[in-house]
């Protein structure tokens, strides 16, 4: 298998903390997005970043900016089927999605999650932490 693309959805409406961009918040001097920015951008041969509304204003990640292609923020699988699609217009065959105001995902989680598919077409890569707690 090659190099997944990343995608990053950032495409939600954040209701329940009063709206606007979550991945902008701050977190030790430095926002939620360019963390999880940081952590992802090594692990993937290409970025995008999933984000419904004006794309200029996140300009500054020098990121291509891909919008939901169902209306009315149907939610984070809208964002994944953008990212599909982006990705196969670059000829990509598979994506790695992390969310926006997720910045402490494991840094070897591209590779953890390679190896998990193990040539499966679609599998999720980690299980919850719940269901990794009852079977110990």
């Amino acid at each position: 298998m090659t190099q997944p693309l990343g995608v990053i959805l950032a495409g939600g409406l954040a209701t329940r903390m009063g709206g606007g961009d979550k991945g902008r918040l701050q977190v030790g001097g430095e926002s939620l997005l360019a963390r999880v920015v940081d952590r992802i951008a090594p692990q993937v041969a290409g970025l995008a970043l999933n984000a419904n509304g004006d794309p200029q204003r996140f300009d500054d990640l020098g990121l291509p900016v891909i919008a939901d292609t169902i209306d009315g923020f149907a939610g984070p699988l809208a964002g994944v089927l953008a990212g599909l699609d982006w990705a196969a217009e670059q000829g990509a065959s598979s994506i790695v999605t992390v969310a926006a105001d997720t910045p402490f995902f494991p840094q070897i989680w591209q590779s953890g999650c390679w190896l998990r598919l193990r040539g499966s077409v679609i599998r999720w890569c980690w299980r919850p932490l719940r269901a990794q707690a009852k079977r110990r």
